[in-house]
Order: C-alpha cells, then structure tokens, then sequence
C-alpha cells in the first residue's frame, strides 16, 4: 500500500540565450542590443533530485508527496564589455541557480466519478556573479546578487473531476471539470537610486486560472 520512490538526473546542454540572468541588458526586444556569442563558453549543467512517497489507503483513496531540488551551474549571463565601452558585449557563464519544492497530490475513484487534486510550492532563484560592466569585483569572488528566475511561480494547483464514462462507468454520457490556478511571474524592475543596472523585485504578477467544463454522448 505505500511506495517510495527516489530519481536522480544530471544534464549538460549548449547555452540557450534565449533564456539567461543577465542584469545589464534592459528590454531584450531592443533591436540596437547586439549580442555576441562567446566561443568559449561550457555548457550549462543542471541536477536534480526528487523523493517522494505514495500511500493507498483503501481502493477509492491514496495520496502522493514527493520533494524536488535541481541545481543549475554555468547559467548564461552577464553582457561583459571587452576592451573600450563601445566595444560588444561577450556573454559569460557565471551564474548559478535553485529549483526547490514540494507537490501533494490526493486521488479518488468511485463508480461514475474520478477526482484528483494536487498543490506545489516552489522556489526558482539565480545567484549572479556580479561581473558586470558597472561593477568592479574584488580578489577572485566577486560580489554576488540573488534574483528570482523569470519562471519562479510559488505556487499552482489543479483539479480535475470526471463522472460518468470518463470515469470509467459504463454509461453513455461523460461530464468532466479540470481547474488550474497559479500564481504570477516575478516583476523585476531596475533598483532606483544605485547608479547601477542592478534590478530588485518590485511585485509578482497577479495569479491566474483556467477552467474547463466539457459534456459528451457517445
């Protein structure tokens, strides 16, 4: 009746500047920022870690719960200047980055009607090196700023409820209803009064949902 359960995973890719830490460039749809690749650049690493545990408590209901950490090495980032001011920029790998959190998931199934509910709260931040053209680091660790990613949402839920044939009954009519509710995206805007292109979080963006109601006859 109870399972455990325990995944590991390690991947190496070549950077994706689409998605990258970077506190220099202001609106990436700015067509006068050119960015210029850097040819030695490593790839960008990522680990992750998940455990989790499932319980049956009788046929009809069992629940999940499961923690997960991936930690992210040689984010892209920072648009370095080389040489003079009005040279371009080289990109960098000297970011890092955090995933963490914890699902619940509870689940239960009767004739006619099928439900399923779960809850994750996570934590996506970035830790950048700091080596940017405005700042001047000290011996070899540079200062360091913490940021949450663009995708840190803390939280999202869902529910799903299934009566009649898609729930496995033998009736010709199906009606079902699936809810997802999420919180915002981090705001970041630049941090006033530093005289630098640091950014601080201001705001996340409002929470969002979606439901779906749907009937059928077969």
């Amino acid at each position: 009746r109870t399972g455990i359960r325990f995944n590991f995973g390690r991947v190496a890719q070549p950077p994706d500047f689409r998605y990258f830490l970077d506190s220099t460039i202001g609106d990436s749809l700015r067509t006068d920022v050119r960015r210029q690749g850097n040819p030695t650049l490593a790839f960008e690493k990522g680990t992750s870690y998940e455990v989790g545990a499932s319980h049956l408590f009788s046929e009809n209901i069992s629940v999940s719960a499961s923690a997960f950490r991936k930690n992210l090495e040689n984010l892209v980032s920072g648009n370095l200047q080389v040489g003079d001011l009005g040279s371009n920029g080289q990109f960098s790998t000297g970011d890092f980055g955090s995933v963490q959190g914890v699902e619940f998931t509870a689940r239960g199934r009767w004739t006619g009607l099928s439900i399923r509910a779960g809850w994750a709260l996570q934590q996506a931040k970035g830790l950048t090196s700091g080596s940017e053209k405005d700042s001047t680091p000290v011996g070899a660790d540079p200062a360091r700023t913490e940021y949450p990613l663009a995708f840190d949402r803390r939280h999202s839920g869902d529910l799903a409820v299934f009566v009649g044939r898609g729930a496995g009954w033998e009736v010709p009519w199906s009606v079902s209803m699936t809810t997802t509710v999420q919180s915002g995206y981090p705001l970041l805007r630049q941090a006033l009064g530093t005289g630098s292109s640091a950014r601080e979080v201001t705001q996340y963006l409002p929470w969002t949902s979606t439901t779906d109601l749907r009937a059928s006859w077969d």
